[in-house]
């Protein structure tokens, strides 16, 4: 899979992407606020590349944020509820605040409207103190569903 924005190029990953990914998911930001995401080592991310590429995980999306042919994010969507995904939005520090999720998250958005008949919408979790996430929330039109001990759960509909 792979579309365009104005300014980016958002793809799906491919096995040579673990050190690339590695240099997004290694460092404290991640750590905090998508764990599971975050990667201690190389081999971590080559593991966690690996399973993104097999291919045998649902209707799942694994997808590279790129600019200029070097990946600066990445949004990953994972079906767990039917008719939804879960998404997660990692970053590199040297492309936050810079619209550039806004931007991909956007496309990605379209390309699940023309593209996909069974998927509802996207859910985003996010911790109550995550106030650029909270922001890119809402400026995608997304309506808080769910509140937990430290996150709200906001959906963002694309049927």
């Amino acid at each position: 899979m792979e579309f365009s924005t104005k300014n980016y190029v958002i793809r799906s990953f491919s096995i040579s992407d673990s050190d690339e990914f590695f240099e997004v998911v290694h460092e404290q930001f991640i750590k905090k606020y998508v764990p599971y995401a975050y990667c201690e080592t190389r081999e971590d991310s080559r593991e966690m590349m690996a399973d993104y590429v097999k291919g045998d995980c649902r209707r799942d999306f694994y997808l590279a944020i790129c600019k200029d042919n070097k990946i600066v994010g990445a949004i990953i969507a994972v079906e767990i509820y039917k008719k939804f995904l879960d998404c997660s939005l990692l970053i590199s520090k040297d492309y936050r605040n810079q619209g550039v999720m806004k931007e991909a998250l956007s496309g990605f958005i379209d390309w699940l409207k023309e593209n996909s008949s069974t998927i509802l919408g996207l859910d985003l979790v996010i911790k109550k103190e995550n106030i650029a996430s909270r922001s890119l929330a809402k400026s995608l039109n997304a309506i808080k569903v769910a509140t937990r001990k430290e996150e709200d759960i906001f959906r963002i509909l694309t049927k």
